[in-house]
């Protein structure tokens, strides 16, 4: 899928939503048997997101660009170029932006979200852990963040092993840093409000 169409994460923006009780984020292919009737007072939104298979991608270029094998020479292979076809920023912003969303439909329109995306352990995951992160100052502090992974992360069961390669079955799988992107995340949220967090880069580097 081109990368542009995940700017509008939520379909048509969700400042026009109308108010209902709950607001159900899913993927295009689910929303599209959902019939809307029998659910008035439910809002199925359709959600563009990024799939393991392209964060994966998406990594090993962000480490090319890191550490080349070679020097980057000209204005077409320079490392800032090289970060921007990547697109692992963009995947930030689609996390960033879809994060945002939730808070918006929870604080400022007063309803409740659920949000069905893959399996339910690694964007699902992302998205509502960092979404946390924005609404309660709790999950700022050093406690907080660590009872929202334990929460988030380990009661949830992101497959850590499988995901970072830890087992000789996973090797061929390839490394999918879903957890390590959410720090990233939280991260760049952090170099925008220092203040509003307890613990500095340093704890987010050491984890």
């Amino acid at each position: 899928q081109d990368s542009t169409n995940h700017g509008d994460i939520v379909n048509n923006s969700i400042k026009h939503l109308q108010h209902v009780a709950l607001y159900v984020l899913g993927e295009k292919a689910q929303m599209k048997g959902v019939k809307v009737e029998a659910f008035p007072k439910c809002d199925f939104i359709p959600v563009d997101f990024y799939e393991v298979r392209q964060v994966k991608a998406s990594f090993k270029k962000l480490m090319r660009a890191c550490v080349p094998s070679r020097p980057l020479t000209g204005p077409d292979h320079s490392f800032h170029k090289a970060v921007e076809d990547s697109e692992w920023l963009l995947q930030l912003k689609s996390i960033l932006q879809l994060s945002g969303a939730v808070v918006d439909l929870l604080d400022v329109q007063g309803s409740s979200v659920m949000i069905c995306l893959e399996d339910g352990w690694d964007v699902t995951t992302q998205v509502v852990a960092v979404s946390q992160v924005m609404m309660d100052p709790f999950y700022r502090t050093i406690e907080g963040f660590i009872t929202l992974i334990e929460k988030e992360w380990l009661g949830f069961g992101h497959r850590f092993s499988h995901r970072n390669n830890q087992t000789a079955a996973t090797q061929t799988s390839g490394f999918a840093p879903i957890f390590l992107q959410f720090l990233d995340v939280v991260h760049q949220i952090h170099h925008q409000f220092p203040l509003s967090f307890e613990f500095s880069q340093y704890f987010l580097r050491y984890l």
